[in-house]
């Protein structure tokens, strides 16, 4: 099995498929690039809440304290997925790099991710395994 366009300069694993380096390699640079956009939509929400005041304090208008409070937990969400991001990163251009010593060890540096990423609302939460689940 080969990712279109990724080269045949990979090797073969235990399950026979082969895993060219430059497709890992180009995956962490994918997801480099996803950072730049999330940093940019970072700073226009930034941008965006200077009228607002501190704690969202303008003129005593409760809509404007909401929206604070909206802001700050999408602040919280963004930064987390930011910070994934740049995990899944490394770890993909390390898997390119072969720094993983075999199929287990790459599994299980994707498997524990540092980064919990918790949706704003709070009622899902990514697993470990990037599975999205009910939070109870």
């Amino acid at each position: 099995m080969q990712l279109a366009g990724a080269g045949g300069d990979g090797k073969r694993n235990s399950k026979g498929l082969k895993s060219p380096k430059n497709a890992w390699i180009s995956a962490g640079e994918s997801v480099s690039k996803l950072r730049s956009g999330i940093r940019k939509a970072m700073q226009e929400m930034e941008a965006g809440q200077k009228g607002a005041g501190s704690k969202g304090a303008v003129g005593g208008l409760e809509s404007a304290s909401a929206q604070r409070e909206l802001h700050d937990s999408w602040k919280v969400y963004v930064e987390a997925v930011n910070r994934r991001c740049g995990e899944l990163s490394e770890k993909l251009e390390r898997a390119g790099n072969h720094h993983y010593k075999n199929d287990v060890e790459t599994e299980e540096a994707f498997r524990h991710m540092r980064t919990k990423v918790q949706s704003p609302d709070g009622k899902t939460v990514t697993g470990d395994d990037g599975s999205q689940r009910e939070r109870r």
